[in-house]
C-alpha cells in the first residue's frame, strides 16, 4: 500500500486572515456609519415633505430649511471640526501652557 502524503489547503482555502477580519470590520462600520448618516438626510427629508404636506410651511421656506440643513449635515460629515479633543493626545489639557511659563526663580 502507498502512503499518501496529507493533503495541504491551498492559500485561498485557509481561515480568514485577521487582517481579513479588520477590514469586514472595518467595511461593516463603514456600513454602519454611512445608514447613520443617510438617517439623518431621511428624517430631516420626511420633516419638510410633512411640514408642506399639512400646510404649515410654504414650498419656498421647505425648501430654503431643507436645503440649509442638508448643508449643514454635508458640513459636518466632511469638515474636520475643530476644538477640544481634536488635537493628538499629549495628556496635557493645558496644552503648552506649562511649558510656556518661566521657571520660578529661587
Amino acid at each position: 500500500m502507498l502512503k499518501t502524503e496529507p493533503e495541504v489547503k491551498n492559500k485561498d482555502q485557509s481561515l480568514p486572515s485577521p487582517e481579513a477580519d479588520n477590514n469586514q470590520n472595518s467595511t461593516s462600520q463603514n456600513q454602519d456609519q454611512k445608514q447613520i448618516i443617510w438617517g439623518k438626510i431621511d428624517v430631516v427629508y420626511n420633516a419638510a415633505k410633512k411640514a408642506f404636506l399639512q400646510g404649515t410651511s410654504s414650498i419656498d421656506d421647505v425648501l430654503s430649511s431643507l436645503i440649509a440643513t442638508i448643508q449643514e449635515i454635508k458640513n459636518n460629515e466632511t469638515q474636520k471640526l475643530g476644538g477640544l479633543g481634536t488635537s493628538p493626545a499629549n495628556g496635557n489639557l493645558l496644552g503648552n501652557e506649562l511649558d510656556r511659563q518661566q521657571p520660578e526663580q529661587l
